[in-house]
This record gives C-alpha cells, structure tokens and sequence, in this order.
C-alpha cells in the first residue's frame, strides 16, 4: 500500500467484509491491514512508524462493503456501502458462486441436518465441551445425521479426531468458499451448532435465509461470551422468525433443545406433507 501511495498519492482504500469480525471490533486498528503491508515493511520500521502509518492508512480509507450496515454500533469508517444479497435477481454473483459449486461434492450437507461449526479457538481450548456436546447430541439424533465443519485452520490438522471417536459423522476438512454451498441447500430445515463461527450470520445476512441455530458458548469452559452474545443479539433481531434460536446454559438444556427442534421439524414435516 506504501509502495502504491508513492505512485499515486490519490489512492484510496476500499474494506470489503470478509466475516463477522468486520462487525464487531470496537475500534478498526492498523492490525486488521497488517497482513498485507508486512511484507513490505521491516519489522523495525513498523514499530517505530507504527503511529503514524496507522494515521495514514486511515485516513485514506474511502468506505467499507458489508452486508448488513446497521450492526456497526461504532462506526470506524467514513462511509458504509450496503452489499446486496446474493439471491436470484443479484445474477452475477449468484451465478459465479453456483459456478464455485459446480464440482464440489455437496451431497453429505444435503442429506444431514445438523451442521457442527468448529470456530477458529473452541475446540483448541474446550476440546473436551466439544466432544460432551456431540455425544449429548448422538443420545437424540444419528451420526449419520450430523456432519462436522473444521475451520479453515485446522483444514490440515488431525489433532481433533472426531472420525475414529465418531466413524459415521462426516467431519469436512476441505478449505474451499464455504459459502458457495448456502445456495443450493434448504437451510431453512437445517440446524447449525456452534460456540459462535462467523459461518452461522451468513445465511441470514447474505442469503437471508432462517436455519436453526443453536449457539453453545454457555456450555464452554474458556471462551469469551460477551462476543458471542452479541452475535445471537443480532441475529434475534434480524431473524423473522427468532424461535428458531437457542442459546442452552447446561448440557440438559441442550439435549431439551435438540428435544425441541425434532418435535418442530416433525410437525412441519406433516404441515408441509399432510397425506404422507
């Protein structure tokens, strides 16, 4: 980006959500640019222009791109840019992620229903809580109900084996555009289980779609919950139908609401099918 002022001193910068962390910093830092400019930059002189690159980092942000403008409670950037959903009638990007998907192999999500999101530190410090969650779970529904989403980190690292604890859940390690999958599933009907991965705001945000969903932070031994509250918060405000979330504070809780979301599901399923 240096390198790039110096030849035209009219650049500026565009941020474009990449994930729910865009949402709910309370301040943009010079952290979240970092990655790109270190390559460029000594250590040394990052940290002694550190200052000062920040300033001017900043104030050559123009706006930033994001899905949902109203979440920023403190906005950092001088001008907020609504991205349009990715449905039908926004053709072009609909059309490249139906593109994405074209030679993935997606039929594990499409016949299971519940989707356990592994977040990029639960499971490295609640490995335990992660494997009391599933196990309570497998007491009401099958393995062959239940798939595993690693996160990108872990794509490449068995260090969680859930496959030889769990042979008949489908653990998916592949690093690919996650969200490319939301189009073609009925998320409706699906549950997503997580502590808080950033993977359970998509499908309303950007596909505005209304899984069930069912956030397990309470039942962690080491994570950060006022974050995570503040993802459900939203998402029971955005929701319109916000039933359809469930923030558990015990294990018996859970499994009442694993309880709870077969007795829906069976009741819709004969709404939906009433001869069947």
């Amino acid at each position: 980006i240096s390198y790039l002022y110096k030849k035209r001193k009219d650049l500026e910068i565009s941020i474009v959500e990449e994930g729910a962390g865009e949402y709910y910093k309370d301040e943009i830092t010079f952290y979240s640019l970092h990655k790109y400019i270190i390559l460029y930059e000594s250590l040394l002189s990052l940290l002694v222009f550190l200052p000062l690159r920040r300033k001017k980092l900043l104030e050559r942000i123009r706006c930033a791109y994001v899905y949902n403008p109203a979440l920023f409670s403190l906005n950092p950037y001088p001008k907020l840019i609504k991205i349009p959903q990715i449905t039908p009638k926004n053709e072009i990007v609909y059309n490249l992620l139906l593109l994405e998907q074209k030679n993935m192999d997606t039929s594990e999500y499409t016949k299971r229903d519940y989707y356990y999101f592994v977040s990029g530190d639960g499971v490295k410090s609640n490995y335990e809580d992660v494997i009391l969650e599933i196990e309570t779970m497998l007491s009401i529904v099958s393995e062959k109900q239940l798939l595993i989403k690693e996160h990108p980190k872990f794509s490449n690292n068995c260090d969680h084996p859930f496959e030889e604890m769990f042979p008949e859940i489908f653990v998916d390690r592949r690093n690919y555009l996650f969200e490319s999958l939301y189009i073609s599933l009925d998320l409706d009907k699906k549950v997503l289980i997580t502590d808080g991965s950033a993977a359970v705001l998509h499908p309303k945000y950007i596909f505005n779609k209304e899984p069930y969903i069912i956030f397990t932070y309470r039942l962690m031994s080491k994570v950060k919950n006022n974050l995570k509250k503040r993802y459900y918060e939203d998402l029971y405000v955005a929701y319109a139908d916000n039933t359809k979330l469930y923030v558990p504070e015990n294990l018996d809780e859970f499994k009442n609401v694993i309880f709870e979301i077969e007795r829906r599901k069976y009741q819709n399923n004969l709404n939906e099918y009433p001869d069947s």
